[in-house]
């Protein structure tokens, strides 16, 4: 693993999976697939050289003699002295601000040092919060006063991230306090009393949602007199029922919410609490904002352009007669529901939701879909001359990740699944090998939707999706950040839709109640398409299945 990374971070470790053992026998055959590509040599980005070839082309020698002689981009990975803390500064050109950030960080500090940015993923939220920390930090300094700043964010593994940012610019102390560091409690109280005594001048808590809405957190918090700053990543997850215990106004004089998609999703009161907390949205620089604006240093647009692919799937004889099921049955609901004498309405919608629920799987797990998916796979593999690189493909289930993965094992593919099964350490490795090209592909249920960042992928296959606008919106943000050499992103989507035939099998309600729901799957459609490069392609596609399914 001849990277950056793994020199400077990397922990190696060794697993053992029991192939005979129930539940185990999927890693052991994934990973076991992988090796024998690997030994057999039919992968593209890596060679087996057996070890006298090697000697005898003295290709050990090529090794630098010692750490400090290897650079990459120019950071001399031998040398920690390179990576001392020396602050965001928008003077120094590796910590530049751009214009909006820095719009946004003025509209902040003139909205009483309160509000919420809502920015598109990859637009760069994080260093935008850094920025006004930062700018926080030196008028306490100026003022010989101490500041204590938490930043929150949804899972451990943004903890981590959070931390390479955060040790960029000159903090007094860092801790992070989340459950898998179970030492942080020791010592907080006394850091906390040095801060509020002056002893220190700065000290910043990295935690999770979770952990911030734990009663013990909140007691510690009290215990500090200093003035403090509350960062939350990911806003709109502090808002569920439990982590909202976490917005105390007693605990915090400054707060700075994050999200490119604020709102919750059916949550009012969830929405209310997270706006009380934090006040308004003071910033706003959306995904549209990011595909047209250019940066001046680079001469692109801020986030990659992107073509859109809707690919629209059947279902089969069975399923169809399973969804036409459930949706008499729901359309009884619903007439149930309007109702006035109908008692026990919320019985009712508990009915209803069950019912959309085990719908929208069918949906979600269509057969065909594996049809097409092959199908596009064998497409892109011949478009591509047989280089299939840096996908991502979002699951619904276990189930549908195993038949993916079997796809791709077929066409020859190297891919690792990456879901919430994986330590930290494990999902950094992932995505470190499917940064390098080691890893062709990676199999998503969930744990790529939010914060974790994949700016080499290029191409993006999503088989399930809800009509959460979080959700496909985060999906779409992962494929969107800049990287090097990627000039544009593809993203096919596999929308399940009701052919002519199966539409007019329904009876007048039915279909009825299949126009509302086909209109709202087209929200996920329209907002895809909008920004897309090829958006008049998009809604000729769509027109056109209405004009067909509704002649």
């Amino acid at each position: 693993n001849e990277t950056a990374y793994g020199w400077k971070y990397n922990i190696e470790e060794f697993k053992v999976f029991k192939s005979w053992v129930s539940g185990q026998d999927e890693y052991f055959n994934e990973d076991l697939d992988n090796f024998n590509q690997y030994w057999n040599n039919l992968t593209k980005r890596s060679e087996i050289i057996d070890l006298p070839e090697a000697i005898n082309a003295e290709l050990i020698k090529l090794a630098p003699k010692h750490l400090a002689e290897l650079r990459v981009n120019n950071d001399i990975l031998g040398n920690d002295e390179d990576d001392v803390d020396e602050g965001i500064d928008e003077d120094k050109p590796s910590f530049k601000l751009r214009d909006y950030q820095q719009e946004a960080i003025d509209n902040w500090f003139n909205s009483d040092k309160s509000g919420i940015f809502e920015m598109a993923t990859g637009t760069g939220k994080t260093f935008t919060a850094l920025g006004c920390a930062n700018r926080l930090l030196k008028e306490y300094s100026a003022n010989h006063k101490p500041l204590l700043i938490v930043i929150a964010t949804p899972t451990s593994h943004l903890v981590d991230q959070w931390e390479k940012d955060v040790s960029k610019f000159d903090v007094d102390l860092l801790v992070k306090a989340y459950s898998s560091n179970s030492s942080w409690r020791k010592g907080l109280s006394e850091q906390l009393l040095d801060l509020s005594i002056g002893e220190l001048n700065n000290l910043v808590i990295l935690t999770t949602h979770i952990t911030l809405a734990k009663d013990y957190f909140r007691e510690f918090m009290s215990e500090c007199s200093a003035d403090s700053l509350i960062i939350v990543d990911e806003v709109h997850g502090i808002g569920s029922s439990y982590q909202r215990l976490a917005l105390d106004d007693t605990l915090y004089n400054f707060k700075l919410g994050l999200s490119a998609t604020p709102e919750r999703w059916f949550d009012d009161e969830g929405n209310e609490a997270i706006k009380d907390f934090f006040g308004e949205v003071v910033y706003k620089f959306t995904l549209s904002d990011a595909l047209i604006r250019t940066n001046p240093e680079t001469g692109k647009t801020f986030l990659t352009p992107y073509e859109y692919h809707p690919i629209f799937v059947d279902l089969t004889e069975d399923e169809f007669e399973d969804y036409s099921y459930y949706t008499a049955i729901i359309s009884q609901l619903f007439n149930k529901l309007k109702n006035k004498n109908s008692k026990d309405k919320l019985k009712i919608k508990t009915e209803i939701k069950n019912n959309l629920r085990k719908r929208q799987n069918i949906l979600n797990l269509a057969s065909n879909k594996y049809i097409e998916f092959k199908s596009l796979i064998s497409e892109l593999k011949q478009e591509r001359n047989g280089d299939i690189k840096n996908l991502l493909v979002y699951c619904h289930d276990t189930n549908q990740l195993k038949k993916i993965n079997a796809i791709l094992n077929d066409e020859d593919i190297l891919k690792h699944k990456f879901t919430g099964q994986e330590s930290i350490e494990e999902r950094l490795n992932l995505l470190n090998h499917f940064s390098d090209g080691d890893i062709q592909a990676l199999v998503a249920m969930k744990c790529l939707d939010e914060g974790v960042d994949v700016p080499s992928a290029e191409t993006a296959i999503i088989l399930a999706s809800t009509s959460n606008p979080r959700e496909y919106i985060q999906r779409r943000g992962r494929i969107l950040r800049r990287h090097p050499n990627k000039e544009i992103a593809i993203i096919y989507d596999m929308i399940v839709s009701l052919s002519e035939k199966h539409f007019h099998r329904l009876n007048k309600n039915q279909r009825d109640l299949e126009l509302k729901i086909m209109e709202k799957e087209s929200m996920r459609y329209r907002e895809f398409a909008n920004d897309a490069i090829n958006y008049n392609e998009c809604y000729n596609l769509l027109d056109e299945y209405f004009r067909v399914v509704l002649k």
